[in-house]
């Protein structure tokens, strides 16, 4: 997400797009990355950790979809 905040013509990055990008809730309740990036398990080993995360593409590049349509960004 902060590579498309950079302004390749003169390497520097756009400080509204920082900015927003600042603004979202990147915490593992944050709404932009439930079902996607983190799924909620239903027998967590420990219970007060009920989140599994995902690294894999396909959940990363539906993450990273939704929140540039948050953001306004396509």
């Amino acid at each position: 997400m902060l590579y498309l905040a950079l302004n390749r013509r003169i390497y520097t990055f756009e400080t509204e797009k920082v900015l927003q990008l600042a603004q979202l809730d990147w915490s593992t309740a944050g709404e932009l990355w439930q079902g996607n990036i983190i799924k909620k398990d239903p027998n967590p080993k420990n219970p007060s950790k009920p989140y599994k995360i995902s690294a894999s593409a396909s959940p990363i590049r539906i993450a990273v979809n939704v929140a540039k349509a948050k953001l306004a960004w396509i």
